[in-house]
């Protein structure tokens, strides 16, 4: 006996079922829930659409191994190792940090189901659900972050000193420099400056990490005007705080390729500024991994560049000082000499770099 369906009860039966999707969709997405297939096999998950979302995947598919490196660090090898585990066991639930598109974030990873497949292959079913923070790493996360603090506090006065007590600041400068790099873990730290006419700007000083490649030699003499959205940030006294390179905006086509080029992953940059009058700036790059930058990073890291504006600032004046009494001291000699003044008027430098 033949079955005709017409076609207005197949369209109710898709909307019906699209609906329903939708409905999934938007819960899953309220809910900061997903689900996972892992496939011991192959050793992949097949992820939803909100954990590709939240992972920043391209694809459905994510490998045991790249989830690995997507857990934290400190919590990798312990999580990596429970999971694999649940080959042999029923139960699987953990909560757990994980670096996604944003940012550390926590997760509540637990399995609902195995099943053998007649192949004899496992796959795992779960979900995995974004949530708090567990209160006892959040009163760890305080505690760091007040000691973070205090830190900052006594390097900014220890900075103050040693520029206060030592003539030379360029050893200062480079403390300085030194401290940030240990501090962020970062790979390298730098100054440029601007010429007179802020056209060009040249890497000045620079530290990197071992076993990062240093890059002061090959940034001399840039041309401002060659990284416009750089350069016109910089100029309006903004920071340049970059999570990823996928931060920067589209037109900044220049700026992406030199710094990609460098294997940059992270970056912050605070302008160096005396008298109102921007003459350069200070960066951090990470290259090894991202980060977003906090309120507390930037304050600190801005901090140090005003105390390296101030005493460079000083050391100018010191100069100026000098230089002013040593040519006094010449007319002065000079003039005894018999010297006309107007020779001497011709030998006066003009400028002070």
């Amino acid at each position: 006996m033949a079955i005709f369906v017409s076609q207005t009860n197949i369209d109710k039966y898709m909307a019906v079922h699209r609906d329903d999707s939708e409905r999934f969709r938007r819960l899953s997405i309220l809910g900061r829930i997903g689900w996972w297939e892992a496939d011991f096999s192959s050793r992949q998950y097949l992820c939803s659409e909100y954990v590709c979302k939240l992972l920043g995947l391209e694809g459905e598919y994510l490998s045991f191994e790249d989830f690995g490196k997507m857990i934290r660090e400190d919590y990798r090898t312990r999580i990596s190792r429970e999971f694999l585990a649940i080959q042999n066991m029923e139960v699987y639930e953990q909560t757990f940090p994980i670096y996604s598109t944003e940012g550390v974030v926590w997760v509540y990873s637990r399995v609902g189901y195995k099943e053998h497949l007649p192949d004899g292959t496992l796959k795992a079913f779960g979900v995995l659900q974004r949530v708090e923070m567990p209160k006892e790493e959040a009163a760890k996360q305080a505690l760091q972050r007040v000691n973070d603090l205090l830190y900052r506090q006594t390097s900014i006065s220890h900075s103050l000193f040693r520029f206060l007590k030592d003539e030379d600041i360029s050893a200062g400068i480079y403390d300085i420099l030194k401290d940030i790099l240990d501090f962020f873990r970062g790979g390298r730290v730098y100054i440029f400056q601007y010429d007179e006419k802020c056209r060009y700007q040249s890497c000045t000083y620079e530290v990197v990490a071992p076993g990062v490649a240093p890059e002061k030699e090959m940034l001399q003499g840039v041309q401002a005007d060659s990284l416009p959205w750089w350069t016109s940030q910089i100029m309006a006294q903004k920071p340049v705080l970059l999570e990823t390179l996928g931060q920067l905006p589209e037109h900044a086509y220049a700026e992406y390729e030199i710094l990609a080029r460098q294997n940059i992953k992270s970056l912050m940059v605070t302008p160096l500024v005396a008298n109102d009058q921007v003459w350069g700036y200070m960066g951090i790059d990470l290259v090894d991994r991202t980060r977003m930058w906090t309120n507390e990073d930037y304050q600190w890291f801005s901090s140090l560049a005003n105390v390296i504006s101030i005493c460079a600032k000083r050391r100018m004046r010191l100069c100026v000082n000098v230089l002013s009494s040593a040519i006094c001291s010449a007319i002065c000699l000079w003039g005894m000499c018999g010297c006309p003044l107007s020779v001497m008027k011709r030998t006066i430098p003009t400028g002070i770099m």
